[in-house]
């Protein structure tokens, strides 16, 4: 569990420095779902035999794909 815990505050310390720049930049919400998955693809391969790595990304996963699926939904919304 600590990987994925540490894995998981890893990630969430990228999204809040790039929301900053979703805020000014406008970015989209497919744009920014498409940036955290390609973020949890690489903390996958970095440690391929932590199950609960896996489960808690593919828990994120989606909540990422709904919150960028939600009606008027943005980049700062999704990050």
């Amino acid at each position: 569990p600590l990987i994925a815990i540490v894995s998981a505050l890893g990630l969430a310390t990228e999204a809040h420095a790039r929301s900053s720049d979703a805020h000014s930049g406008g970015t989209s919400a497919e744009a920014e779902a498409a940036w955290l998955k390609e973020r949890m693809d690489y903390l996958r391969t970095s440690r391929p035999t932590a199950v609960n790595l896996f489960h808690a990304m593919d828990e994120l996963s989606a909540v990422v794909g709904a919150a960028a699926a939600a009606e008027a939904a943005s980049g700062a919304s999704v990050l």
